[in-house]
């Protein structure tokens, strides 16, 4: 990297880094990674299951006004999507167009097992597995009793629906306060 590429990264994670009060230590590889990236020529990765982005529920196997499934994907995590309870539980994102994916993110309280799959098809009529994990009991006031989880996918899958399904649950209610997939648009040209 030339040295001038590397001062326009330091500045602009400097101006980042002022633009949020509280950024992760965790975060400073993604954001560095993002601006090489964006300096290279290449595609910044973001969130494609946005609601804000377009993205959309079009399916869910419990509903409750107070609660509902479009919570997952609105980017707040205070707000989440409640399940019934009964098991499984299953919520079907329509991402705003075909999305190269890199990794899928999910934030969630009482959920044992996790499945998550795409569809790479403009009518969902078949899903892949992603993957499938087994989450910890979480009950720790320092992560607020979220569980957080991030897998990153091995390959870049190109995907216009995401599936994710709750197969078991730690309690009779689970919650889904965030599903994130990043990821670009498929059509993306340099």
């Amino acid at each position: 990297m030339k040295q001038g590429d590397a001062k326009l990264v330091r500045e602009a994670l400097g101006r980042k880094k002022k633009d949020h009060q509280a950024v992760d230590d965790d975060d400073d590889d993604d954001d560095t990674s993002a601006a090489l990236g964006a300096l290279a020529g290449q595609p910044v990765t973001s969130n494609v299951a946005l609601v804000s982005e377009g993205a959309q529920c079009v399916a869910a196997t419990s509903s409750d006004p107070r609660f509902p499934a479009s919570q997952a994907i609105d980017g707040h995590e205070s707000s989440f999507w409640l399940t019934t309870g009964m098991f499984p539980q299953e919520l079907v994102v329509a991402l705003p167009s075909a999305a190269l994916l890199r990794s899928i993110r999910t934030i969630t309280r009482n959920v044992r097992t996790l499945l998550v799959e795409s569809c790479d098809k403009i009518r969902p009529k078949s899903f892949s597995k992603l993957f499938e994990t087994d989450l910890d009991q979480t009950t720790s006031l320092s992560s607020g009793g979220y569980q957080k989880y991030e897998e990153k996918l091995s390959d870049v899958v190109q995907a216009y629906y995401i599936r994710m399904k709750i197969t078991r649950a730690w309690s009779n209610f689970a919650a889904v306060h965030s599903i994130e997939a990043q990821g670009r648009p498929a059509d993306f040209v340099k």
